[in-house]
């Protein structure tokens, strides 16, 4: 019987992806920053499909510097495997919250003496949450951050080329965004054990056995992996959860920031059929401009400022072909997750064709077109490339006749060792991956 329980607690947190997590007090404090941010049970953080993040952005609105630090998220009722760093910042500032999800939803809690008010956060409109997002003090934040550039006082890095000749991605590019576009955060966690600390030097030193959390979605994959792979810059901020004082991150609101000064047209916006900005799965203009405005983007005013067919057409003509052209660099660049996919070029692959499916943005009904990107998945369920049949480009005239040229990839892969986890675990596993990289 007590196996049986065992068995059933087990099964029930795994499955446990409706998550809460309470805000201390003052949470755009340095107090409350480093203060413990508690995930309420079932939810456990030790658990990869139902582990929370919460990312802070700070802005010195004197001189213009930004700041980034990763409050800690700890299951309700333990302390972190570290005590978190406790920041300075800067005497005046402003400061935006973002949180990421791995799990289905997340709600955020009060602490019962008006947390959630003090913090100015924002979970979605009543009875309506946004899912795997949520902000805190996101409008104040970004009029400052504009202010700030339109005084001289936060500058820009170049935004450079990546290797195919053409302008670096930002969040804010079409061959980024899929169809839940800027949600999820940079930040990442140690997990040892039963608990969790910050990712810092001083915690990797003393648990180098620490399993790494973190949350994918698309600030991560851009801001780290693309970044990376195609050697573009990033704007960063010295991160405050380190120390050292050494260390620099970018995180999801320097990411939005560095886009809307950079990032050249077609400028990707949130749009009306963004999974997490729907109220009974019906599009809401209301609710699209309430998640822009913890992005930072610019408000639509009409249904047609966020119209999903003209989403679903740049996604279409921008996203494929620059997939194609940079395939030999992607290749050998790191998956963000190899469980899903074995290398970068894989992951996009079958991340586009989740967004433009049915189940994503339904761009193919839209359009009434053909998948432009096929995955390919080896028997182990690792996808490991693509047929790729890029569009033709067509001029702002165009008459809505799409024409395609192929091009297609052919991936060889050998499959060893045996399969050892089938039916319900591999339906576990396809459902973590769609949640948490969607």
């Amino acid at each position: 019987m007590k196996t049986l329980v065992i068995l059933l607690s087990v099964i029930f947190t795994v499955f446990a992806q409706d998550c809460v997590v309470e805000v201390p007090a003052t949470p755009l404090l340095a107090t409350g920053l480093s203060a413990l941010w508690f995930l309420q049970a079932p939810c456990n953080q030790s658990v990869a499909c139902n582990q929370q993040f919460v990312e802070a952005t700070i802005l010195d609105t004197t001189l213009g510097k930004v700041y980034v630090y990763h409050p800690l998220v700890v299951n309700v009722g333990t302390v972190g495997a570290l005590a978190p760093t406790v920041p300075v910042l800067p005497v005046n500032n402003q400061v935006v919250i973002e949180f990421g999800s791995n799990g289905n939803t997340l709600t955020l809690m009060d602490n019962g003496a008006g947390s959630l008010q003090a913090g100015s956060c924002v979970n979605g409109m009543v009875g309506s949450i946004f899912g795997q997002y949520a902000y805190c003090n996101g409008p104040a934040f970004f009029t400052a951050a504009q202010n700030a550039i339109g005084a001289g006082l936060l500058t820009m890095p170049a935004l450079g080329l990546g290797p195919d000749g053409l302008p670096c991605p930002t969040i804010r590019d079409f061959f980024i965004v899929d169809m839940d576009q800027s949600d999820n955060v940079v930040t990442t966690y140690l997990v040892v054990g039963a608990l969790v600390a910050q990712n810092t030097i001083a915690a990797n030193t003393k648990f180098p056995n620490a399993v790494l959390a973190f949350n994918g979605g698309d600030e991560r994959l851009n801001g780290v992996a693309v970044a990376g792979n195609f050697g573009c810059t990033q704007l960063k901020g010295v991160d405050l959860t380190d120390a050292s004082g050494t260390a620099t991150s970018t995180s999801m609101a320097l990411e939005e920031i560095f886009a809307s000064q950079r990032q050249g047209a077609p400028i990707a916006l949130v749009p009306i059929s963004h999974a997490m900005t729907r109220v009974n799965n019906q599009p809401s203009l209301a609710k699209t401009n309430l998640y822009r405005s913890g992005v930072g983007q610019p408000q639509a005013i009409t249904v047609n400022d966020a119209d999903s067919v003209i989403y679903c057409q740049n996604i279409y003509f921008v996203a494929p072909l620059r997939m194609l052209n940079n395939e030999r660099v992607l290749v050998n660049g790191g998956s963000p997750d190899a469980a899903a996919a074995n290398s970068l070029f894989a992951f996009l692959a079958q991340r586009y064709a989740t967004s433009f499916s049915a189940d994503g943005l339904n761009c193919q009904s839209l359009l009434n077109v053909a998948p432009p990107v096929v995955p390919i998945k080896n028997m182990g369920g690792v996808f490991v490339g693509a047929t790729i049949t890029p569009p033709n480009a067509v001029s702002s005239t165009n008459t809505g006749i799409l024409t395609t040229t192929n091009i297609i990839i052919i991936v060889v892969c050998t499959v060893g060792g045996t399969i050892l986890i089938a039916g319900l675990i591999g339906g576990i596993i396809w459902y973590r991956n769609r949640a948490v990289y969607s």
